[in-house]
C-alpha cells in the first residue's frame, strides 16, 4: 500500500483530488473560491505562509513591479546571510499581528534588491550600514528608480536598529499610517 498522500489540483476545473493510503474512497472537493467559501480571502504566499486578506485589500499595485529574475539566487543568499541589524528588524516585524501587514525581506524590484517591503502599501524599509556610505551615486540612482515606481522608501541607520528598536517600531507604525493615508488620498 502506498504510504504517501497524493494531492492533485486541477486549476481549470477548481477540483482537488486527494488519494489517501487509508481505506477510504478518493474524494473530490469543489474548491471554487466564491461567496461563503471557507477559502475566500486566503492566499498562499511564496514563503509558504498563509494569511487572511479579507479586510486588507492592497492599496498599492505591487504585482506590476518589474523583477529581474537573474537576481533570484542573490536574494536567497541575502536572506540567508542577513547582517545583525537586518535579523533584528526581521525578528521584530515578521509577525503580521504587530503591524497588521506582511513584511517581506530581500525582495527584487527591477535590477535592485530592497531590504524589506510591505508589498500591499509599496512601502520599502532600508537599513543603511557602513557599506551605504561607500555607494553614494549607486544609492541615489537606486532611490530615484524606486521612487519612480511610486514606492516610498524609509531609511534606518544600522545603529538605530541595534540600539533603539522601540523608536524604530514607532517610526514604522507612523510610516505605515502615513502611507495608507497618502495612498487613499491619491485614489480619491
Amino acid at each position: 500500500m502506498n504510504k504517501e498522500i497524493m494531492t492533485i489540483l486541477n486549476l481549470n476545473k477548481n477540483i482537488i483530488k486527494i488519494t489517501s493510503p487509508f481505506p477510504v474512497q478518493p474524494q473530490q472537493y469543489d474548491c471554487t473560491i466564491g461567496h461563503n467559501s471557507p477559502l475566500e480571502g486566503w492566499q498562499t504566499k511564496s514563503d509558504g505562509v498563509e494569511s487572511s486578506k479579507k479586510n486588507q485589500l492592497p492599496l498599492f499595485k505591487y504585482f506590476s513591479l518589474p523583477k529581474n529574475k537573474n537576481l533570484i539566487e542573490k536574494a536567497k543568499e541575502l536572506r540567508k546571510a542577513g547582517n545583525l541589524s537586518e535579523v533584528i528588524f526581521w525578528k521584530t516585524f515578521k509577525n503580521k499581528e504587530l503591524l497588521g501587514w506582511d513584511i517581506d525581506r530581500q525582495v527584487i524590484i527591477g535590477n535592485y534588491i530592497v531590504d524589506f517591503i510591505i508589498n500591499e502599501l509599496g512601502l520599502v524599509f532600508e537599513i543603511d550600514g557602513y557599506s551605504h556610505n561607500l555607494k553614494g551615486e549607486y544609492d541615489l540612482e537606486r532611490e530615484s528608480y524606486l521612487e519612480s515606481l511610486n514606492l516610498e522608501i524609509i531609511h534606518f541607520r544600522d545603529i538605530e536598529i541595534k540600539k533603539d528598536i522601540e523608536n524604530v517600531k514607532k517610526s514604522v507604525k507612523f510610516a505605515i499610517e502615513k502611507r495608507i493615508n497618502d495612498l487613499r488620498k491619491a485614489d480619491d
